[in-house]
């Protein structure tokens, strides 16, 4: 049940501190301005940010970068704490097990939010009523990568390609279960071809094989490794997600402009809070994260590692998790795919 919403005003700010969950709330809220009688100095509170993999990864620098942005805005100490596990399962699963006061966020990719509860039975949360949705902090896109000694210049050749030849089919993915594989069952689906997912323990061992020819064609997220990799003609995008196509891939077509519909989404990394997080922490929240995306600096930083800036309002982001959940539910039934 949603909790009335009630004046606020300094009495009823100072008879709430009585209790934790107030307390927590004005360390994170009380730099927003409550009203003229209702000024308070900046909050000194530790803010524990959970990340899912390992120190190092694209997701825990994402979160980092954002870390030191909720820092500086907020006046706290924000601490980014590596839980990995089960594809990002047990950092989930921690961020449930702590109190809805703010303290506590996660960092998450999309694949932790609509993938994993679609494929795994072991599951345990509902992504949607579970969670408390904050805003959307980085974009990514997917691509269709292939060898550069495998002949082929456009998705056309490569299907052509797959026809003559079934062992082309063969896919590789950064992990099993993952968008990546659901791309390619969509694509033999529509083709009518029996291409064959082969499973990575991430991105850079599947680079490795896919520029040695070990494997003909990869599905992965997109970086400015392969767009080097593409200008030696060491392999070669063929395909990409997203809306439109990407300014440094102009010749790269769109999975929309090739005719497939959802599988063209681009992918997402959010911040989020336990349920039942006050709404007054989770609109400062997602206002500072929108000043923080708003920041050169940060855009900057993000390019370096493939992404691009993508904040939105926490409806925004419920919204897309529901969408990704409509859109991959079917494809994922239809490949009978579970985790194991």
């Amino acid at each position: 049940m949603k909790p009335s919403v009630v004046p606020v005003t300094v009495d009823l700010l100072r008879a709430a501190c009585t209790r934790r969950t107030a307390l927590v709330l004005l360390a994170i809220a009380c730099t927003a301005p409550w009203g003229a009688q209702a000024q308070a100095q900046a909050p000194k509170n530790p803010t524990r940010i959970i990340v899912g993999f390992p120190p190092g990864g694209t997701i825990d620098q994402v979160a980092r970068l954002y870390a030191d942005e909720l820092a500086q805005r907020l006046g706290v100490t924000a601490i980014v704490e590596n839980h990995s596990g089960a594809g990002g399962q047990l950092a989930i699963e921690m961020l449930l097990r702590v109190g809805a006061d703010g303290g506590t966020l996660l960092v998450a990719n999309d694949h932790m939010i609509s993938t994993l509860p679609l494929t795994t039975p072991s599951v345990k949360y509902d992504p949607v009523n579970d969670l408390e949705p904050v805003s959307m902090l980085a974009g990514f896109e997917v691509v269709l990568a292939v060898n550069g000694a495998l002949g082929v210049s456009n998705y056309g050749d490569y299907v052509a390609r797959m026809r003559r030849d079934p062992k082309a089919g063969s896919y590789g993915v950064p992990a099993p279960g993952s968008v990546p594989q659901f791309i390619g069952f969509s694509i033999g689906r529509r083709e009518k071809l029996p291409m064959v997912s082969v499973p990575y323990r991430g991105a850079a061992p599947l680079m490795v094989d896919l520029l040695g020819g070990h494997i003909a064609a990869g599905i992965l997220t997109y970086s400015n490794d392969l767009l080097e990799h593409q200008r030696t003609g060491r392999l070669r995008m063929i395909a990409i997600t997203g809306a439109k196509r990407s300014p440094v891939l102009p010749d790269v077509p769109t999975f929309a402009q090739l005719g497939y519909t959802g599988v063209d989404r681009s992918r997402w990394m959010g911040l989020f809070a336990p349920r039942g997080t006050p709404r007054p922490v989770i609109e400062r929240l997602s206002k500072v994260v929108l000043e923080a995306g708003a920041k050169p600096a940060l855009g900057a930083a993000l390019d370096k590692i493939g992404l691009t800036v993508r904040n939105s309002t926490p409806q925004e982001l419920r919204q897309a998790i529901r969408d990704e959940l409509a859109v991959w539910g079917p494809v994922i039934k239809a490949s009978g795919y579970v985790a194991k």
